[in-house]
């Protein structure tokens, strides 16, 4: 332990601080007094040190030492005014008007462990126990002139002392509210990421089930319609919408994301907007003349941006002003900082506002958390605004939120910058869905397996199923020559579906591969494989049928 290290037995973060200060305030006392008290015994006839106060400083910095620093505190807070009152009144002092500047360390003393009330209060004690000498102290009398100068010195400095305790209980309050402020952000994105795993996890045996009745659905329809069967098919869609919004939110949602520019992408939803929200609001946009290009799947940032404007209409049911705004902005580290999980760097804004009811902090805290809904039962699934956190989160970008109750909501969604040639979205034209080519199934999920191959069967084509990456390789060494495309789900117990697609492609470079997935585990690197084409469970068999046959024709 260091000179001035506080004692092990100090725990607390503010007390061990004040203990390191007082020791080294304790240290520069002792450098200065005995020099002084030397220099006044040399030159001043009759002059005697003042023991007392020498005998409470060691006492001090004795029990401060030992770690008793409460004890040290209270001794080195009545030193001062005992020494000095005790000295001057009784008539030891041989400069009874210099001794009273003394008076001056208390409250700089005090500054260190005690409140800003008690430091003045040390100041008026001080001041009147200077003003009450000429009555007390004989030699004193009648030289009131003399006490102006003990009286200012000990006015400024309790002023100074009180002023610097201002300004650091200000930067102290400002540190606290900054670490709270950042655990409340951890412990919001810890809980977040708890929710999205669970949502994700649920979500991912959901949509298999789904995918079992919709396929089911599909081949019967083949024989025969009815209208039970329609609403059966409304039903799985409707449930497949909840568990694609707990897949965005989880950020396991099969995006496909691609470079654009997002004022085009954004200006082609504005009229969606419009008949969405009604004509009593009046809805904005305004863009940056060359905004940036970002990476981002078209279709989910239209659902985002309806997502917003739904939510936006439902707090202006008397009509208002949604003003959907984007530019580009560049975050250096301390905004980056203040964002919590942001990384400093260049993004592309878009801002979502309205003119609406606005929500209180303790509202706004929990807005993306899934199923966490401020509308009455039946208006809303409380999933919108988590799906809108997890597919920009899943971008790469983050979600900021400002509202106050009465003043309308701001969002804020940062996607970040990319590079590159702005993709085209370019759909082919193909006129038919069957076909009579060999396609390698990889399906862990037997039921689902199952009722893929007989889609897949039902429009001609021969099927070879394997119900694990090992069996895939297996039925690949067998019939490679014969396999046009493969056909293979993503998360696995025997591995991943990407992860087979590439060791295939090592044997046969070009191989056509459509991934089925209903939970997407990203790469470490966040990048998609090249020519790799992602199909979201539980999806109606027409849909499958046509990637299928797409990728076939490209090859």
């Amino acid at each position: 332990m260091s000179l001035f290290d506080p004692h092990p037995g100090l725990t607390d973060p503010e007390t061990r601080r004040q203990s390191r200060l007082l020791g080294i305030s304790l240290a520069v006392l002792l450098g200065v007094f005995i020099p002084v008290d030397t220099a006044l015994v040399l030159t001043t006839p009759g002059y005697a040190p003042p023991w007392l106060g020498y005998a409470m400083l060691v006492t001090t910095s004795v029990l401060n030492r030992r770690g008793w620093y409460r004890a040290a505190a209270a001794i080195a807070m009545a030193m001062f005014p005992l020494v000095v009152f005790g000295s001057v009144y009784s008539g030891q002092a041989k400069l009874p008007f210099v001794t009273f500047g003394y008076l001056a360390l208390a409250p700089m003393l005090g500054a260190i462990f005690l409140p800003i009330w008690g430091v003045a209060l040390i100041t008026v004690a001080n001041l009147c126990g200077i003003a009450l000498a000429p009555w007390f102290a004989p030699e004193l009398a009648g030289r009131f002139s003399q006490l102006v100068g003990p009286l200012s010195i000990n006015t400024m400095v309790g002023v100074l002392a009180g002023l610097y305790m201002h300004h650091r209980n200000g930067v102290e309050a400002d540190r606290r509210r900054a670490a709270h402020q950042r655990a409340e952000q951890l412990r919001q994105a810890q809980k977040l990421e708890a929710l999205g795993r669970l949502s994700g996890g649920v979500a991912h045996d959901f949509n298999n089930a789904l995918m079992v009745i919709l396929g089911n659905v599909a081949l019967l329809r083949r024989r025969q319609t009815s209208p039970e069967l329609e609403q059966i098919e409304a039903a799985v869609q409707s449930a497949a919408t909840l568990t694609r919004q707990l897949l965005a939110f989880s950020r396991g949602a099969a995006l496909e994301p691609r470079l654009l520019e997002l004022g085009d992408a954004v200006g082609g939803t504005i009229s969606m907007i419009r008949r969405l929200i009604g004509e009593d609001i009046e809805v904005r946009y305004r863009r940056a003349d060359q905004p940036w290009l970002a990476r981002v799947d078209a279709s989910q940032l239209e659902q985002v941006l309806l997502n917003l404007a739904t939510n936006a209409r439902d707090a202006m049911p008397r009509g208002g002003t949604l003003e959907i705004a984007l530019d580009n902005v560049a975050l250096d580290a301390e905004r980056a900082r203040r964002s919590g999980e942001a990384k400093p760097g260049e993004y592309v804004r878009l801002r979502v506002s309205d003119t609406g009811s606005g929500m209180d902090e303790q509202t706004r805290q929990r807005i993306f958390e899934p199923f966490f809904t401020t509308k009455e039962r039946g208006k809303g699934t409380g999933l919108g605004l988590a799906m809108v956190f997890g597919t920009v989160s899943q971008s790469g970008g983050f979600v900021e939120a400002h509202s106050e109750p009465g003043r309308g909501t701001r969002f804020d969604l940062y996607f970040p910058r990319a590079h590159g040639v702005p993709s085209e979205s370019v759909q082919g034209a193909h006129t038919g869905s069957a076909g009579s080519e060999t396609l390698l199934l990889v399906e862990d999920e037997d039921s689902v397996r199952k009722v893929v191959t007989l889609i897949l069967e039902a429009a001609g084509y021969k099927v070879l199923a394997a119900g694990s990456p090992a069996q895939a390789h297996e039925l690949w060494s067998l019939h490679a020559p014969r396999v046009a495309l493969l056909i293979t789900d993503e998360v696995m117990p025997g591995g991943r579906g990407t992860d087979l697609v590439a060791e295939l492609r090592r044997a046969r470079p070009g191989l056509r591969a459509l991934c089925m997935t209903g939970y997407a585990e990203p790469d470490g690197n966040g990048e998609p494989i090249a020519d790799l084409s992602m199909i979201q469970k539980p999806f109606e068999s027409e849909l499958l049928l046509r990637r299928v046959r797409e990728l076939l024709d490209a090859n």
